[in-house]
C-alpha cells in the first residue's frame, strides 16, 4: 500500500477497494478509477510495487488486492480507517510519526509535490491521480487521452527521487 501510495498517489480508499482485475503486473500497470471523483485513471508501476503487489496477491486472480489477516476488507472512515491505524503504527514504531503530518494520505500529497517538478504539465499528475478536472478546464473537455509515455515519465521522476537519485529545491 505504502508503495502505490508513492508509485501512484493512491490514498487510503484507494487501496481499500482495489481490484486484483485492474492491474496488469506483467506489464506494470494499473487501470483503475478512483473511488472519490469516479475519474478513471492510470498508472505505470514500478518493478519494486509489482513485486510487493505479487506477493500480496499470490494465487489470487479475483476480488481485492488487499484483505486483512482475517479476509476483511481495509475500508473505514476517519481514526476508524484500518489503513490510518497501522500506517500509525508503523511511523509510531520506526520513531518518525507527527501528528497530523504523518499519515498514510501523506504519500498521495507527496506524489502530487513531487510530480510537480516532473517535465510533464498537470494533465499528465492529474491522469495519475484521478482529479476531476474544473468545469471551466477546456483543455480537459478536449483532451482525448493522456499519452503512457507521459504517464511513464511522471511516474519514473517520482521514483529518481524516491530513490534519492533527484534533489528538488
Amino acid at each position: 500500500m505504502i508503495l502505490l501510495g508513492i508509485n501512484c498517489g493512491f490514498g487510503n480508499d484507494d487501496c481499500a477497494s482495489l481490484p486484483i482485475e485492474a492491474l496488469d503486473l506483467g506489464d506494470g500497470w494499473h487501470n483503475y478509477w478512483r473511488p472519490k471523483t469516479q475519474i478513471q485513471r492510470r498508472c505505470p508501476l514500478w518493478p519494486e510495487t509489482v513485486a510487493a503487489l505479487q506477493r500480496v496477491i499470490g494465487d489470487r486472480d479475483l476480488g481485492p488486492v488487499f484483505v486483512t489477516k482475517y479476509g476483511n476488507a481495509w475500508i473505514g472512515k476517519g481514526r476508524a480507517n484500518p489503513i490510518a491505524y497501522e500506517f500509525r503504527k508503523l511511523t509510531r514504531a520506526i520513531d518518525i510519526y507527527r501528528k497530523e503530518i504523518t499519515t498514510f494520505y501523506s504519500l498521495r500529497r507527496t506524489f502530487e509535490t513531487v510530480s510537480g517538478a516532473a517535465p510533464v504539465n498537470q494533465s499528465v499528475v492529474d491522469a495519475i491521480m484521478g482529479h476531476t478536472p474544473a468545469a471551466t478546464n477546456m483543455a480537459a473537455i478536449y483532451r482525448q487521452r493522456v499519452f503512457d509515455r507521459s504517464l511513464k515519465t511522471c511516474s519514473n521522476y517520482v521514483r529518481q527521487w524516491y530513490r534519492g537519485k533527484i534533489k528538488i529545491d
